[in-house]
């Protein structure tokens, strides 16, 4: 699994997720969602607040790019609950990812490219039924592009 962003601080910034394997990969995106919002109504103050905020992409076929677009990326880091600091979410900067290959190890992969063990994150990624995960997931909103030639790993 590889992850870059392709057009940084652009309106059409994207995250991009590249799965090699010959095997689907559950993923989720972690980062900042950031809400800005006015300290009086009719003061020009801005207070942003912050958080750290994993988003379940879904499941990334075999041999597939896929493209996030930030606008998708930021729908789908909104609070249901109105009462929420954040209902709606004006940014969100992603970190890197953390997936789950074949065996049921999970990994950790910074947008540097840096790769480590992430056994030490409770993600809910172990307890989907893989054919349930897609389901309400962003990667649903996606066309997967066919890579090759694909990993034998």
């Amino acid at each position: 699994m590889t992850v870059w962003l392709e057009g940084f601080g652009e309106e059409d910034e994207a995250l991009i997720l590249a799965n090699r394997s010959l095997h689907p990969v559950p993923v989720e995106v972690y980062g900042m969602r950031i809400h800005y919002k006015r300290t009086t109504p009719h003061d020009d103050t801005v207070e942003s607040i912050s958080q750290g905020h994993e988003i379940v992409l879904g499941v990334l076929p075999p041999c597939s790019r896929v493209t996030f677009t930030h606008d998708l990326l930021m729908r789908n880091s909104a609070d249901e609950d109105p009462e929420s600091p954040f209902p709606r979410v004006d940014d969100f900067d992603p970190d890197g990812i953390v997936f789950m290959d074949a065996t049921g190890q999970k990994w950790r992969r910074g947008l540097s490219g840096k790769l480590s063990r992430a056994s030490d994150i409770q993600l809910p990624l172990a307890f989907y039924d893989f054919d349930e995960l897609d389901v309400g997931t962003p990667i649903r909103e996606t066309k997967p592009a066919k890579l090759t030639p694909c990993s034998v790993q």
